[in-house]
């Protein structure tokens, strides 16, 4: 039954790792009630590590993301934030009813750039319809400059869409200026336009605008478009006379004009020739004229280099945009060249999708599927092309794509049967089945209860049942998920005719709450009670059916007319010898608590049997048994060829934190002949064990590997804090500062409360200074941690282990930079043993810049205390002339934390005569009771109570507690003197 867990379309098993609504495939298909009943599908699990909805997110027109504007400004907020269009239909619709007059002249430019590259997902022919519609309404906007018409030559040229000079100039309603004519020259040189291109010349030759490289650029590209590379060159001859400098924008136009040919010769020559650096930007304009012409093959002559992420997004736009412009071969081929599949966690998925949306030869598709399937580029291509078409209801592509497929599963049928259903009805699902048999898959219980008997008509049972024989059904596979759907429809009596007429056990965990909602329906207790019979004679090795049977129908019933029915229905299981357990028995009682029972006591006694259950076998979790119970239990599984997977794992990562790394091989070995996939979080998992074990040159074998095999898996800081701190302690430094820096480019580092420890684990870890401080400022400048006094403190008692002095030095570079005191007491007491009275003063006075003259007052006299100097901690408190007393109470309170006696018993001593103000001497008492008290050390209590006198008011209190603690005790040795 593990599929009632499952989405319904669930193409690999090992894809089940996100949680999803499951009515959502009901929405796509207008089954607006498919899943509502019972509740059934909450929190079911589906195909993709993400939510179906983002997984089948499309650039194509049906499929645009939906939002919900209400205006173009919203819209264009959208596409801003997105970095593409959502959808060029939407601004259509949206144009009518736009006031222009509320748009600043940066967002109508904006609005065109949606017309342009932003749409990479459409066609140059649809993103040209929007940008032509757009200029028409340009006359109703007040705030006209000349740059939106710029954005507008801009786009057409983009868009490959000729614009006509003599009436562009003169719908102008701005003053043109040298860059409008630059445009205009740029669009007519772009399609090869020279006689046009030579009156614009003249145009500006009048106007005395200057001819700069860039309008060079585009005569060298209208000539080559007209003669080749030989009328470029004479263009080239004509700047060199005018001592104007070939540039990359120049080479650039050498390079499109050839692109644009068909030869391939002149192309290749003039790359050797004209030798460039190409950037980014130059590189996917080249690529799109290749692509855009059918020269795509050409891409081999390009010179090899290092692109960008942000290239690859670009290079994935490209090729989609191709798609959209019927240039498969060109995107795919493009894609192949220069998408790095360390760098894409869905190779090619993206480029498929859209042509299968688009309508696309389905052959084409499945091929390139199959090859990267075959070049382990993406191994689950075809099932989530599948999942795309069947989601938009494109069938025919579907059952070829299903034909494919290595191993076919009931639940890929699933979402087909819907549709079917939904156009068809009875007979759709009918056909579906008859397909389903030809390709010899046999559905299971659950896809016959759910997507098969759920849209049959239920009048007739055993005509379906008939029908369902024909594709090799048995009675018993047929007749338990059929039951279930006869009750959860009402249709009691036709389940138990259904029952009665096959002599066949029925089965299923949904059986009993369909039945007890049936019963509260229809009141026909004779039908029920056969019903349950049958189940419980199905299944006399479960449990207490018929007490589950009835718990479940209490628990419904809501008015006490019901429970006369309730009466009805014990009779006729007492007649019928069915009987509940003591355990169901009491349940009964207590949920019909309050309501008068009457004769109904009387009954349930009679339908109970007194006798205790026996006790479940207690077998342990795999995650509570040692290694040797694990190893047990493995050989166990396998010997009844179950599933291993889980008690694999967790071996695995016992395994490796001992260290034995021969048995952690074995163990892979096994998992992955036993079809599991050794996934980056698992060999993480390995990886870390091995780190908390301590095994250092195991760990970094395993980290090694899965950089080079996953090198876009984020690896979690802690365990990369870890993993240093361990490298740290095995004295490999330098290594490890490498890794630090290694992982932290290559990660936005969250750091956090949460690896606080782990940071701190990692400089307790250092022996020296030099690499410590090396460190510390790596895990500040990549913020993995904040300088605190927690983080600052090893570094300060590692200081004071090498150099005391030194030690001072951080202390109060701390406290002037981060206003932080780490270890200052610590400090105070290590030179104290020093007595280094310059160093003391420095230590203390960075301890006064930031906390306050008390605080500097109290640290000091609380170090006093702790190295045991009464006298000099008399002298101390005898000069101080401000209030302490808050100060040296919490430090009371963080000794008895400590359980640190010897220093409460000095500050006692030595606060005898001192100021209330200063020491409360009752709060320093008290607290070394409470530690007395806490190891229930009466001598010591006992001792304290007397070292006081009789009429002391100390030793009033303190003989409450001390009388508690002797009972508590049992203490009956107590001596106190009287002073």
């Amino acid at each position: 039954m593990y599929r009632r867990y499952l989405h319904v379309f669930k193409h690999l098993n090992k894809y089940k790792n996100c949680a999803v609504n499951k009515i959502n495939y009901a929405q796509y298909y207008g089954a607006k009630d498919i899943f509502s009943f019972n509740n059934i599908y909450q929190g079911v699990r589906c195909l993709n590590t993400q939510h179906l909805n983002d997984d089948l997110e499309t650039s194509s027109d049906q499929t645009k993301i939906k939002t919900n504007v209400k205006n173009i400004k919203d819209l264009l907020n959208t596409n801003l934030v997105s970095g593409n269009v959502s959808s060029l239909r939407l601004i259509k619709n949206l144009l009518p009813s736009t006031n222009f007059d509320k748009y600043s002249p940066d967002e109508i430019i904006l609005l065109f750039e949606c017309a342009g590259k932003l749409a990479y997902n459409y066609s140059k022919e649809e993103r040209d319809d929007l940008c032509q519609k757009l200029v028409k309404y340009l006359p109703k906007f007040n705030k006209l400059d000349i740059n939106i018409y710029h954005k507008y030559l801009e786009i057409c040229t983009e868009n490959r869409s000729l614009v006509n000079p003599k009436q562009f100039l003169n719908n102008l309603r701005c003053e043109p200026n040298s860059e409008t004519y630059k445009l205009l020259l740029r669009n007519v040189c772009e399609f090869g336009d020279l006689e046009t291109s030579i009156i614009i010349l003249e145009t500006m030759k009048e106007k005395q605008i200057p001819i700069d490289e860039e309008v060079f650029a585009n005569l060298v590209l209208v000539y080559i478009l007209k003669g080749g590379l030989n009328g470029g060159e004479s263009v080239l001859k004509t700047m060199k006379s005018a001592q104007v400098p070939e540039t990359k924008l120049t080479k650039l136009a050498i390079f499109k004009g050839l692109a644009s040919r068909l030869d391939f010769n002149e192309f290749k020559n003039a790359l050797h020739k004209y030798p460039v650096e190409l950037d980014d930007v130059d590189t996917l304009e080249l690529l799109e004229y290749l692509g855009s012409n059918g020269n795509y093959k050409w891409i081999s002559e390009f010179p090899k280099q290092q692109f960008s992420r942000d290239f690859q997004i670009k290079i994935n736009n490209l090729c989609v945009h191709l798609i959209h412009m019927d240039k498969v071969d060109a995107a795919i081929e493009i894609y192949k060249h220069y998408i790095d599949v360390s760098q894409e966690n869905d190779y090619g998925f993206q480029l498929l999708k859209e042509m299968l949306l688009l309508n696309k030869d389905i052959e084409k598709i499945i091929n390139v599927a199959k090859e990267f399937k075959e070049k382990e580029l993406n191994s689950n291509c075809l099932e989530k092309l599948t999942n795309v078409a069947l989601k938009f209801g494109h069938i025919e592509p579907a059952w070829t794509l299903l034909t494919n497929f290595d191993e076919l599963r009931p639940h890929y049928f699933w979402p087909i049967l819907i549709i079917a259903s939904k156009r068809e009805g009875e007979q759709g699902v009918q056909s579906v089945l008859k397909k389903i048999y030809e390709y010899n898959v046999h559905l299971d219980s659950e896809s016959l209860e759910w997507y098969v008997f759920r849209f049959c008509d239920l009048s007739q049972p055993k005509l379906i049942i008939k029908k369902m024989q024909t594709f090799d059904y048995t009675v018993k596979e047929l007749l338990s998920p059929l039951v279930t759907v006869l009750l959860r429809n009402n249709k009691l009596i036709q389940a138990e005719n259904l029952v009665k007429s096959y002599n066949v056990g029925i089965f299923g965990d949904e059986i009993l709450p369909q039945l007890a909602h049936c019963f509260l329906k229809t009141k026909n207790t004779k039908a029920v009670v056969t019903i349950l019979s049958t189940f419980c004679e199905s299944n006399v090795n479960s449990s207490d059916h018929v007490g589950e049977f009835l718990i479940r129908v209490v628990g419904l019933y809501k008015n006490t007319p019901q429970i006369n029915q309730f009466t009805e229905l014990l009779k006729v299981l007492k007649e019928n010898m069915l009987k509940i357990h003591y355990n169901s028995f009491e349940i009964i009682q207590n949920k019909m608590e309050g309501k008068n029972l009457g004769d109904l006591q009387d009954l349930l006694r009679a339908v109970s049997e007194f006798q205790i259950p026996p006790e479940p076998s207690q077998i342990p979790h795999p995650r509570e048994m040692n290694i040797q119970e694990l190893e047990c239990h493995l050989e166990e599984l396998l010997e009844k060829k179950m599933e291993t997977r889980g008690v694999l794992r967790r071996l695995i990562q016992l395994h490796c934190n001992s260290g034995n790394h021969k048995r952690v091989k074995e163990l892979q070995d096994m998992f992955i002949t036993k079809g599991y996939t050794e996934s980056a979080g698992m060999i993480t998992s390995v990886f870390y064990s091995y780190v908390q074990g301590g095994h250092l040159p195991q760990a970094l074998e395993v980290y090694y590997e899965l950089k080079k095999n996953q090198p876009n898996f984020i690896i979690d800081e802690y365990k990369i804090i870890d993993l240093v701190a361990l490298m740290v302690k095995e004295k490999v430094v330098d290594q490890a500062i490498n890794i630090i820096n290694e992982e932290s480019k290559a990660r936005k580092v969250f750091g956090g409360k949460g690896i606080v420890r782990n940071c701190l684990n990692l400089l307790n870890n250092f022996e020296d200074v030099n690499k410590q401080n090396e460190i510390f400022k790596l895990l500040l400048k990549y913020e993995y941690c904040q300088p605190t006094n927690v983080i600052l403190g090893p570094i300060i008692r590692l200081n004071m282990k090498c150099d005391v002095q030194k030690a001072v030095e951080r202390f109060v570079e701390f406290s002037n930079q981060y206003k932080c005191t780490p270890l200052q007491l610590e400090l105070i007491r290590a030179l104290l043993e020093e007595n280094n009275e310059d160093l003391i003063k420095a230590a203390l006075t960075a301890t006064e810049k930031v906390h306050g003259t008390t605080a500097a007052f109290s640290v000091y006299a609380s170090a006093l205390a702790e190295k045991g100097l009464t006298k000099k901690l008399t002298k101390y408190l005898g000069m101080i002339t401000i209030p302490l007393v808050r100060e040296i109470n919490k430090r009371c309170e963080r000794w008895v934390h400590e359980s640190k006696v010897e220093p409460l018993k000095t500050l006692a001593i030595a606060s005898e005569r001192i100021s209330s103000e200063v020491v409360d001497r009752s709060k320093v008492v008290n607290s070394i009771m409470d530690i007395y008290c806490s190891r229930k050390d009466c001598e010591s209590a006992i001792d304290l109570c007397n070292s006081f006198n009789e009429d002391d008011f100390i030793r009033k209190g303190l003989l409450q507690r001390l009388e508690n603690l002797l009972i508590k005790c049992n203490y009956k040795k107590a001596t106190l003197v009287n002073k």
